[in-house]
């Protein structure tokens, strides 16, 4: 390289799974045309059966963005069309609720290229403002920094993703029949069985349409434990799990039992409800309602 040259920076596919997603698709799509990224690029749209407007609202941005459309159902097969289609060598993952800040994929690469040796990198996932405080709250649910440097064992949550095609194709793409934790279970079988490595990319950050109602942290929570129920009977054996040890686990039941009982005694004497009140009510909440979802996810999977 002559003295003056720079390297062009590599090209990258970003992919997209989508499904109903009118309410969010726009802005997230126009956040990915709108990157500070001066390599190749291509904004991937998979279009997983959506039955609203998400379609004709694709079909607005013309050859800006490439879709193509999966009929087999779930985040996982639409993804694994993404990677398999793809013009490039290296994969960005984000979900159509998220909005990625201006310099995300530059972020993503420069850590890539910092940190070759790591097979999947995850960037940093923040709610996006709402005055609702289960939003706020909901930022436990994908905090990526915990889900890489904290869990043992480790994994990257693929609303905000980054890695090489030909490490996906590898270690074998997204398992199409997990519907739930399907990057939980890509990243388990990456690390325990084909000796990936991970790593944060803290700069590298999005904005996630959090839930906001008592309804939906239930029904993410049932989702999240029928999931972890399938997970736990694919790796029982390479995690010494137990299934029966964790369907007797009683703590989730009484720390809801306690969080309702305080919440309430405060609301019944008119003490001002704080922020950490609402936490350790949702925090109970959530851990019951995936105790839940695994109890229904083992009984309708078999409890072997």
């Amino acid at each position: 390289m002559r003295p003056g040259e720079t390297t062009q920076p590599p090209g990258v596919s970003i992919v997209v799974p989508v499904r109903n997603a009118m309410s969010t698709i726009g802005p997230c799509l126009d956040a990915l045309l709108g990157q500070e990224y001066d390599g190749p690029r291509e904004v991937h749209v998979i279009d997983n059966g959506s039955n609203d407007d998400t379609p004709r609202r694709l079909q607005s941005y013309g050859d800006a963005i490439r879709v193509s459309v999966e009929t087999t159902p779930g985040a996982s097969a639409a993804r694994n069309r993404g990677i398999l289609d793809s013009s490039h060598e290296l994969i960005a993952f984000l979900d159509a609720d998220c909005i990625a800040r201006p310099d995300w994929l530059q972020q993503l690469v420069r850590a890539h290229l910092a940190h070759p040796e790591a097979t999947l990198v995850g960037g940093r996932i923040c709610p996006r403002p709402s005055d609702a405080p289960i939003a706020h709250w909901a930022r436990t649910i994908l905090d990526q920094e915990a889900a890489v440097e904290l869990y043992d064992p480790p994994y990257v949550i693929t609303a905000n993703a980054f890695a090489r095609r030909t490490d996906l194709v590898r270690i074998g793409l997204f398992h199409p029949d997990f519907l739930r934790s399907q990057d939980a279970e890509f990243s388990f079988r990456a690390g325990l069985r084909h000796g990936a490595t991970f790593h944060y990319a803290a700069d590298a950050v999005v904005e996630h349409v959090n839930i906001e109602t008592l309804g939906q942290l239930w029904g993410k929570a049932l989702e999240h434990g029928t999931g972890a129920a399938q997970l736990w009977r694919e790796y029982q054996a390479d995690l010494d799990l137990s299934i029966r040890g964790r369907l007797a686990d009683l703590r989730p039941y009484a720390g809801a039992l306690r969080a309702s009982a305080t919440l309430l005694w405060d609301t019944l004497r008119g003490r001002p409800r704080q922020d950490a009140d609402h936490d350790r009510f949702f925090d109970a909440l959530f851990l019951l309602g995936k105790q839940v979802g695994f109890i229904w996810g083992s009984l309708r999977g078999g409890w072997r």
